[in-house]
């Protein structure tokens, strides 16, 4: 969260703050994190947990994704607004992270000194714009003790209790000299206005499930585990579609709240105002199928609740199995065709979870014939008339 009395006074003067652009105006010259996508899974969690924080607090006004670092968080305060550069790491060191990672550099033939390639000059290469500034690290591995400032927020008085900054910032200075961001800004700034976050990456998708439950309440959509569990595939299927639209789209980049809550209203019930059995209706028309399968649909559904009340073929035990592992069958293949592992059109997903849910509920219920696979579709379709599943991936 932005501090609410925090001086963010820049060092630079006010001839250069005139020609300085805006973050908004000028496209990023280097998107190569967009073509290097692969096993960005933790980066996509971390963009989401950002997501879900902008669903409650109004100073988040928006969130980018791999535009000018691997997220660039827009705040608004008094009016104010405030470009935070957030760095993602997801690599599990040997050792907790300190000021030497932190502030490594990396010669080459292009940078024979090294300098502006650390993970701190990289982050702090981002002030250059009319925006005033805040940084971000976030690691799934925490810090040692050295770092441990920069974990408290910003204006915490820990931060300068017994020179804390004071002495992250004469460590840094000796790793990087006297190094400046284009501002006129130098190490002292960076220290003050960054912030070192450690999310796990073994728990950080259900911290951000339940926080995303509570804000959603709040915002007045209530939802069952399995619908939170669809949303927040959804929130992260947009952050890698953000991610990945290249250069020229570079202004599509950025998820605003109010963007985003109607993202979130259409993935949750994308038909509102229909009754179950129409939104069964456009959910297979979507697909591509003809209406012979909106009526085969329709009548499995009845039959499924009509069996379900009355324990027909089944006791109330073995279908509360059945159905709890087609429900976990359908959130696998949907997830699968989100992330894009699946590359199925909607008809063909379509086929492949009637079969896929035939051999859940089969294996849930070591039943296999006709009317068991009556039954299993008509799961499959109920859940379906509930917007707990659909046949097309999810798009931004």
């Amino acid at each position: 969260m932005v501090e609410k009395n925090r001086n963010m006074k820049s060092d630079n003067n006010n001839e250069l703050t005139k020609t300085l652009l805006s973050i908004d105006d000028d496209a990023p010259e280097d998107l190569g994190g967009v073509y290097a996508r692969q096993g960005f899974a933790y980066q996509d969690d971390v963009a989401a947990h950002f997501l879900i924080e902008m669903l409650k607090n109004e100073e988040l006004t928006e969130v980018r994704c791999e535009t000018n670092e691997d997220i660039t968080n827009i705040w608004v305060r008094n009016n104010n607004r405030i470009a935070e550069y957030v760095q993602v790491k997801a690599e599990h060191l040997d050792q907790l992270w300190t000021i030497s990672p932190l502030a490594q550099r990396k010669s080459s033939t292009i940078k024979p000194s090294g300098v502006g390639t650390s993970i701190l000059e990289k982050n702090f290469s981002w002030d250059k714009y009319i925006e005033d500034s805040l940084f971000r690290i976030v690691t799934c591995r925490q810090v040692s003790n050295e770092l441990k400032p920069l974990t408290y927020s910003r204006d915490a008085a820990i931060r300068n209790q017994e020179g804390n900054n004071d002495a992250v910032r004469d460590k840094l200075q000796i790793k990087l000299s006297d190094f400046r961001s284009e501002k006129g800004n130098g190490i002292e700034y960076w220290v003050e206005n960054a912030e070192w976050l450690v999310l796990d990456d073994n728990n950080i998708q259900d911290i951000n499930k339940t926080k995303l439950n509570i804000n959603l309440h709040q915002l007045g959509i209530e939802v069952n585990p399995e619908k939170l569990n669809e949303i927040y595939d959804a929130l992260r299927t947009l952050v890698k579609e953000k991610a990945e639209l290249g250069r020229k789209d570079w202004k599509d980049k950025k998820i605003t709240k109010a963007y985003l809550i109607e993202y979130i209203k259409n993935a949750n019930d994308p038909f509102p105002d229909k009754s179950k059995s129409e939104k069964l209706e456009k959910k297979i028309l979507a697909a591509g199928l003809d209406n012979t399968y909106v009526k085969t649909a329709r009548e499995q559904q009845r039959e499924y609740l009509k069996n379900k009340r009355e324990s027909r073929y089944f006791t109330h035990e073995k279908t509360s199995n059945i159905d709890t592992a087609i429900l976990s069958r359908l959130h696998g293949l949907r997830s699968s065709l989100d992330s894009g592992e699946l590359s199925d059109s909607p008809g063909e997903f379509y086929n492949r979870c009637l079969k896929e849910i035939k051999q859940a509920g089969k294996n849930a219920s070591a039943f296999d014939s006709d009317l068991a696979n009556a039954y299993y579709e008509g799961c499959m379709h109920e859940v379906t008339s509930r917007c707990m599943h659909r046949y097309k991936k999810i798009t931004s």
